[in-house]
């Protein structure tokens, strides 16, 4: 069985290669003001990966961050990974023009569920994984955020829709 693990995860290194050297030559070092960015993002794609979401969805996982922390060219991400990649990404990207952490939060909510089902699970996926690195670093101001933008999301789907809201609404009402 830790044979398998281990072939599936070399299979995602080696399906997403190309997508994951874009992220090492694009990333600033001090991108990510809470916690590294890259380790994040590949975190988001294994997860989403090893948990059989489809390739656009990994994809935007990979990517949800890099409007938001890089200086990239919103259509390069469009004409590189298609149109549904870029409309998952851009709809999990903070819009910084509202200054309102709390209306922050529920403009790019609403916009992911706008986008669908895959946006809103990128955006779980987000959540879920820094809640866990929330979790290990103690830091209780950025857990109390990942909860708040828990319950955003739950809001908006049917738990049963998908195992991730389950395991969001795990993280919520714990």
């Amino acid at each position: 069985m830790a044979m398998s693990k281990f072939s599936e995860y070399m299979t995602f290194e080696t399906k997403y290669k190309n997508l994951i050297d874009f992220l090492k030559e694009t990333i600033p070092e001090d991108a990510g003001k809470n916690k590294p960015l890259l380790p994040h993002l590949l975190r988001v794609g294994t997860f989403l990966h090893d948990h059989g979401y489809s390739e656009e969805v990994v994809k935007a996982g990979l990517l949800h961050d890099m409007i938001e922390w890089t200086d990239h060219p919103q259509h390069l991400i469009c004409d590189s990974y298609g149109e549904h990649v870029y409309e998952i990404v851009l709809a999990n990207t903070k819009n910084r023009d509202i200054t309102n952490p709390q209306q922050r939060r529920e403009d790019y909510v609403n916009r992911c569920a706008n986008v669908g089902l895959d946006a809103l699970i990128v955006k779980a996926a987000d959540i879920l994984d820094s809640y866990a690195y929330y979790s290990e670093h103690g830091n209780t101001t950025e857990l109390d955020r990942s909860v708040q933008i828990a319950k955003l999301i739950l809001a908006k789907v049917d738990k049963s829709l998908d195992p991730i809201f389950e395991k969001l609404d795990d993280l919520a009402h714990n």
